[in-house]
Formats: C-alpha cells, sequence, structure tokens
C-alpha cells in the first residue's frame, strides 16, 4: 500500500487505508494511557513485561514493524518503531510516527540512533561475550558508493557468517539504523596482513592487522560520506554525454513487475544505472540529491500514441525538465511489453506534474506510471492518469 503518493480516487487503497489509520489511532491512544506505566518498566520498577500487549497493537497495522523502548542519555523515555532491512516499510513507519500524539518524557522516533560508547559496549559484550575494544577494523570504498568494513579479532573466524553478523551488530551500534543500512556495504572478518590503504577520507595511513579502534569508525562513515559528496552526480548536461548500452536477458511473460522485460538500454550514467538496477538495495543519497526513478509506459497503446519509443519520451521529457531545473533524463529501456524512461527528479511533486502535462497529450497507454528505484519507495508509485490502474506486482499480477 503506498503512503507518500496516495490517490484518493483509488477507493480500494483508500478504504484500507483507512483501516490501517484506525489502528494507529487505537495504538498512540493506548500508549499515551500508559506511557507512565511503560516508563516504570524502562526502569526496572515494575516487573510487567509489554511484549504482547505491543505486539497486540503494532501488528495490526503491519507485522513487520520491529518496536523497541529505552532510557535516552537525555533522560527522556524512547520508543523505536522500525523496519530494519524491510526497507520499503518506512514511509508505513514514518506515516504512523508522525501521527504520534506529543507524550511527556517520551520521543517516538522512526531510527535507532548510535549508542553512546557505553551502552554499546554493554549491548555488544551481552551479545558476544567480550569487549568492543577487542574489535578493530578497516574501511574502504565499495560498491555503489557505500562503505565495506572489514573487522578483526582473534574471536571472530573469518568466513563465519555468526561472527560477520556480529561484526554488523557492532557497526549499527556505532553508526545508528539510517547510516548502517543505507551506507554500509560488505563486512566481512578478516585476520590477514594487507598491503593496500586503509580508507579514513583525508586520513590515509598503512592498512595492518590490527586495523583501527571501533571508536574511529563514526568518523570513517562521515569521511566516506563526505567523499562522496564531492563527487555527486551532475545532472544538468547528461543528454550530451556518452551513453553506454545495457542488454538483458528477459522470458515471455502475461505481464511484468518492475523492468522484468527490459530486453535493451543505455545510459548516460552507467554506475548509477547498475547500482539501481542490481539485487542490492538502493538509496538515491549515495549519488545526488535527487530521486532516481523510471517511467514504465505499457506498449500496447502505442498504435494510437504519439511517442512510440522510449526515446521518444525521453526527447520530450529532457527539455522542461532540465529548462525548470527538475531533473533530467538518466536512461532508455525498452522491454517486451513496456517502454522505459529513466530519470532523476529533484521534486518528484513537481515533476510528475510536467511529465504528466508533457505526456498526457501524446495519448500513451493508461497503464503508465512513475516507479521508484529507492529500497524504501518500492511500494510507492504514481499513474501517469488519475485513471491509471496500479502497476503489476502491486495489482498482484505478478508477484512483487
Amino acid at each position: 500500500m503506498r503512503w507518500l503518493f496516495t490517490a484518493d480516487s483509488d477507493r480500494s487503497e483508500r478504504k484500507r487505508r483507512e483501516a490501517v489509520e484506525a489502528r494507529i489511532a487505537t495504538l498512540w491512544a493506548a500508549f499515551a494511557d500508559a506511557a507512565d506505566h511503560l516508563a516504570l518498566v524502562v526502569d526496572g520498577k515494575d516487573a510487567w513485561d509489554p511484549t504482547d500487549w505491543m505486539n497486540q497493537l503494532v501488528w495490526p497495522i503491519e507485522a513487520g514493524i520491529i518496536w523497541e523502548i529505552g532510557r535516552l542519555p537525555s533522560g527522556e523515555c524512547e520508543l523505536v518503531l522500525t523496519a530494519e532491512a524491510t526497507h520499503s516499510l518506512r514511509p508505513l513507519i514514518d506515516f504512523v510516527v508522525a501521527r504520534a500524539p506529543a507524550i511527556p518524557g517520551w520521543k517516538i522516533a522512526t531510527w535507532r540512533e548510535p549508542a553512546t560508547a557505553a551502552k554499546a559496549n554493554q549491548l555488544f559484550s551481552a551479545r558476544a561475550g567480550f569487549s568492543l575494544d577487542e574489535l578493530r577494523f578497516e574501511a574502504r570504498p565499495g560498491d555503489h558508493r557505500r562503505l565495506d568494513l572489514s573487522f578483526y579479532c582473534d574471536k571472530l573466524t573469518p568466513g563465519d557468517a555468526k561472527h560477520a553478523r556480529l561484526a554488523g551488530f557492532a557497526t549499527e551500534l556505532m553508526l545508528g539504523e539510517r547510516e548502517f543500512y543505507r551506507w554500509v556495504g560488505d563486512i566481512r572478518i578478516d585476520e590477514s596482513e594487507s598491503d593496500e590503504p586503509s580508507f579514513i577520507g583525508r586520513f590515509f595511513t598503512k592498512s595492518s592487522r590490527q586495523g583501527r579502534a571501533m571508536s574511529e569508525l563514526g568518523r570513517a562513515l562521515a569521511a566516506h560520506r563526505n567523499d562522496q559528496r564531492q563527487r555527486r552526480v551532475e545532472l544538468s548536461n547528461l543528454w550530451n554525454q556518452p551513453w553506454a548500452e545495457r542488454d538483458y536477458r528477459t522470458q515471455e511473460a502475461e505481464d511484468y513487475s518492475g523492468h522484468a522485460d527490459m530486453y535493451a538500454a543505455k545510459t548516460p550514467l552507467p554506475e548509477v544505472w547498475d547500482a539501481a538496477y542490481s539485487p542490492e538495495p538502493f538509496f538515491s543519497e549515495c549519488f545526488a540529491s535527487a530521486h532516481f526513478c523510471y517511467l514504465k509506459v505499457d506498449n500496447q497503446g502505442d498504435a494510437r500514441s504519439q511517442l512510440q519509443s522510449a526515446e521518444a519520451m525521453a526527447g520530450v521529457l529532457q527539455e522542461t525538465l532540465a529548462m525548470r531545473g527538475l531533473g533530467g533524463v538518466t536512461g532508455v529501456g525498452e522491454g517486451r511489453r513496456y517502454h522505459y524512461v529513466d530519470l532523476a527528479l529533484d521534486d518528484v511533486a513537481k515533476g510528475i506534474d510536467v511529465i504528466r502535462d508533457l505526456l498526457q497529450p501524446a495519448n500513451p497507454h493508461l497503464r503508465s506510471w512513475l516507479l521508484f528505484h529507492d529500497a524504501e519507495w518500492a511500494d510507492e508509485w504514481i499513474g501517469l492518469f488519475e485513471e491509471s490502474p496500479p502497476p503489476p506486482s502491486w495489482a498482484g499480477t505478478v508477484g512483487g
């Protein structure tokens, strides 16, 4: 279900959304009434276990939402609602938290924040059986502009998936959940020496088996993010750049979710394209301030359309989007059933208005949509027409 780009004209979706909104109201009414009691539980002054009670309030909204309560260093109590790696639930969680009432003494959050050094060591030691201070790391740029991490510790075994998850847990404690999921790439346990330089922003040191202290991990990520900001994708002159071609194998089907039928494409931004079309979660902010998205237009309407190819549509869109400072075309693709135009939009709401104004008069098929590459917007879509039905995976024609 959509939570960012809803349409009241979709009665079925509106009815389902209203049912969820009623459950959200029930959650916050009950939580506000129990807030003082829960604060006692947080401080260990009450033996009540609120797990089942909270689950009965949260899970009817969405079973994938995870909740936690605790005490912040500021003295406030905190309720965190999160989805961890189920990125597509983020818009719903933001919607839920935005409707939370102001509760004295409580903060309601959508991400786990970085833990204090003492708290991180306490939580890690409880799970690992040894101190976080015994863990060392190296950081280097990874695929899709994320930061890869290698960890060194005599108590961790290279190649052990359980130990890699333990290193991931330590990383999230130090960086916070948001930075961990959006910016951290490969995590591995290593015991060999390396002659490669370690990446820590403007500091470069000889890599060694000892690595660096975990207290420096936040600075390493900040330096990496600053480096990526310096390398942000330039969107102003894409149309005149060299375009790289991509070919894909597809299988014939009745319909296609996502871009499953696309067999040929080209793009002036191959790095962004390959990241967006890889199996790994994609986050636009790693590359630019714009949102990377794509138009999907059913080619079964070509007989009556004035625009019968992705390139024709891209040509119509590029000049106006660029002239108005809204972004531009980042690629085109053709599929067995659909035309595809990849876009970078600085303002999605304004961008879709321009796209509709330009393309609707050309009479494309009603089954045309703007879809999003970002993992957190994977369930969001905007119809090119008010009457556009849901795209295939959302309509259930093909499993998403």
